[in-house]
């Protein structure tokens, strides 16, 4: 293989959440898209900073690849239907225009980022065993038998 010669073609597809609406329920009727997602506040950067301190813990910072396309669609989150990009046919052969369901949520999507932090939140205290913090929603934190402990900030 010589250098520059490409290895893989990739693409990323992303909806245009400014365009979205509304959603239909699995029940059929429509309601307004929820779009707030917790964020961490800068108090809750300073709470982690003030508990590492005290407790000596190490402070490490991860990213999650590809974070939306994590999240999963729940029954109250309804059916989104994009149209397909250009390139792709908009019409089937009947002349009826052609929508994509989504499985997952994609970047762009108006409240892909509340459904990704709902699916991570169930993850990390249904399955990990985190506790939320009662005052600041992003901030978990995980205490073992031996006196060790995790903390946690989703952003």
């Amino acid at each position: 293989r010589r250098e520059g010669d490409l290895l893989k073609y990739k693409a990323r597809a992303v909806v245009c959440g400014n365009q979205q609406k509304r959603k239909a329920t699995a029940l059929g009727s429509e309601h307004m898209l929820e779009k707030f997602a917790p964020a961490a506040r800068s108090a809750t950067f300073k709470l982690l900073c003030a508990v590492s301190c005290l407790a000596h813990l190490r402070v490490r910072q991860f990213d999650v690849e590809a974070a939306y396309l994590q999240g999963t669609f729940q029954g109250d989150d309804g059916e989104v239907h994009v149209r397909p990009p250009p390139g792709e046919r908009c019409f089937d052969d009947r002349g009826i225009p052609i929508v994509w369901k989504l499985l997952i949520p994609l970047y762009g999507e108006a409240d892909a980022g509340r459904i990704w932090h709902r699916t991570a939140k169930k993850q990390l205290i249904e399955v990990q065993g985190f506790t939320q913090s009662e005052f600041f929603p992003c901030y978990f934190f995980k205490k073992y038998d031996d006196e060790h402990r995790a903390d946690l900030i989703l952003y």
